[in-house]
């Protein structure tokens, strides 16, 4: 187990054995990875279909490659457990593909037998595979909502006329856009769907195409929409106090939508160098347009983050102070009120961030 993760799970436990001794049902809190409360039955059985796919391990017989990250999709969200953060070793880098902005692809660093690895090219990125937890909460939030409540300096990248949602850099506008495009990216699975539902991935690994039909594409995406967040553990109000007054609220927005607490605003923004990797991707797609320079990245949800081991966008830190003193560009007046602090709000601050 990562260091960082032995409080907060320790803290976790404490909480939910305080639930088992007065297991009132407005009490109780889920563990990660549970699914969301209401799901009809229907979708309770595809959410049970769709985690056994989650686990499924694909070989090249069943379609794998002819370039890929890795065999199943749990191998790269299992921290800490299924559905969670990938972790280091699982990282992959996406780059500009060769029609260049606005697209950016992964680079795969294995492939089978009778093709060869491809090197990995200068100009990518790393990226920790993402938590899944709650992010079809974050697909049915009103795009008015969105709209309205605007990206306060940064912008929104938009496709079809919709706010993309997800992605380091947002690319997808549903789940199931993501689980097309991980099942095509990370294994070389190809699907019939893609972001618009009409479109169809193929390659030339020696499987007949689509290699997984509709219906496990479907599966696949009641699993992950059907994800509950990660429960938040109790706080202190000083630090969602400090929070706001610091600026950090202003991206990392609490309510992203109604009942929604994602902490994010689902937009770019400028990070500053230290954390620049100079691709230059959806320039075009920004509403309202806004410079790029390399260092535009969505505004990280926050929810779940005292569970992940690595944070930021590429796992460059791994605790909550190290994180915000990364941050610059647009946030850079955000850190330094916190790196001025007192160190008694600092460590509230921190505190707040690990109850998420």
């Amino acid at each position: 187990m990562h260091p960082t993760l032995r409080p907060a799970l320790a803290l976790l436990a404490t909480v939910l054995v305080h639930c088992a001794e007065t297991p009132s049902p407005a009490t109780l809190v889920p563990m990660p990875g549970a699914p969301r409360e209401g799901l009809t039955a229907e979708q309770r059985a595809a959410f049970a279909r769709g985690e056994a796919l989650f686990d499924r391990v694909f070989d090249v017989a069943s379609g794998l490659g002819p370039y890929y990250n890795d065999v199943s999709c749990i191998t790269c969200h299992d921290q800490p457990v299924r559905g969670g953060q990938g972790g280091f070793e699982d990282r992959i880098y996406v780059g500009l593909s060769a029609d260049a902005e606005p697209d950016i692809e992964n680079f795969q660093h294995s492939s089978i037998p009778g093709f060869p690895a491809r090197p990995r090219p200068a100009n990518t990125s790393r990226t920790i595979p993402p938590s899944l937890f709650g992010i079809g909460l974050i697909e049915e939030i009103p795009e008015e909502y969105l709209r309205r409540a605007g990206c306060n300096g940064g912008a929104f990248i938009v496709r079809n006329g919709r706010v993309a949602r997800f992605g380091t850099r947002p690319f997808a506008l549903t789940v199931r856009g993501v689980i097309s495009s991980a099942l095509f990216d990370e294994m070389g699975i190809t699907n019939l769907v893609e972001e618009d539902d009409t479109l169809a991935s193929k390659d030339d690994d020696g499987v007949a195409d689509p290699e997984v039909d509709d219906g496990a594409v479907r599966d696949l995406t009641a699993y992950i929409q059907g994800l509950a967040p990660a429960p938040a553990l109790p706080s202190d109000p000083r630090g969602a106090a400090l929070f706001e007054s610091m600026g950090c609220a202003r991206c990392h927005r609490p309510e992203t939508g109604p009942g929604v607490r994602a902490f994010t605003d689902l937009c770019v923004h400028s990070m500053g160098p230290a954390l620049a990797d100079g691709i230059i991707s959806h320039e075009r797609l920004a509403v309202p347009p806004m410079p790029f320079d390399g260092d535009e990245f969505r505004t990280m949800p926050l929810w779940g983050m005292r569970l992940r081991p690595y944070l930021l966008h590429n796992g460059s830190v791994t605790t909550a102070d190290g994180a915000i003193r990364a941050h610059g560009g647009e946030a850079a007046e955000s850190a330094r009120r916190y790196t001025s602090a007192s160190a008694e709000d600092r460590a509230l601050l921190v505190a707040y961030l690990n109850t998420l």
